[in-house]
């Protein structure tokens, strides 16, 4: 459920570009 679209949980999304953009994920 991960491709394109963005899933309904804004945790979810967040968590996937957080450490893709800021680098700070984990």
């Amino acid at each position: 459920m991960e491709k394109q679209t963005i899933p309904n949980n804004p945790e979810q999304n967040y968590k996937k570009f957080t450490p893709k953009i800021s680098g700070l994920g984990e």
